[in-house]
């Protein structure tokens, strides 16, 4: 009876350890490569987190990250975004567009129109339009030849990129990850 209880002592012990280890790792709301710093190669200081919500989750971690920053005074983050080389200046290419606001095309005498991504359930844009500001994009596709490019992006089986807006005019930065 004592090796029974010594067995059953002996085996839970390792088969708890794998729980926490699934629980704690494989089913964690991580839902990026590393921080908003690293992500978008700036230093956030003194920001204030407006928005900050997150759908990753599950097994493949599909889900999408929303997350709006906004400062008082915003001069530091606007001088390091247009000193960088990986964000750009507004206007945004039509595949950002579709990605932000949707869009409508004609293409042989036919009209077509694509929904935002960036959208909530009703299918409106999650932000607003920004006129003048800065964009970041940063695609994680395996198929993708250029993470900083969109080419291609619609013509995949899945999406797996991050995009971001700053609105020089309000001094506002708008985040946006989308794995599918």
């Amino acid at each position: 009876m004592k090796k029974n209880r010594l067995f059953c002592r002996s085996a839970l012990f390792p088969s708890l350890l794998l729980l926490f280890a699934l629980v704690f790792t494989g089913c964690s709301n991580q839902t990026t490569e590393g921080t908003l710093e690293e992500i978008l190669e700036l230093d956030l200081q003194g920001c204030t987190v407006a928005t900050n919500t997150d759908t990753h989750g599950g097994f493949h971690g599909d889900g999408e990250t929303v997350v709006i920053l906004t400062w008082e005074d915003s001069s530091a983050v606007e001088k390091q975004i247009a000193q960088s080389s990986v964000w750009n200046s507004l206007p945004l290419n039509d595949d950002l567009q579709s990605v932000f606001y949707g869009t409508t095309w004609e293409e042989d005498g036919m009209m077509y129109s694509r929904g935002p991504l960036a959208a909530d359930e009703d299918r409106t844009p999650l932000f607003p339009t920004v006129e003048n500001g800065y964009y970041f994009f940063l695609d994680r596709s395996d198929e993708s030849r250029n993470q900083r490019s969109t080419e291609g992006l619609w013509n995949r089986y899945s999406f797996n990129f991050t995009a971001a807006l700053y609105d020089t005019d309000s001094g506002t930065l708008y985040y946006y990850e989308l794995d599918t």
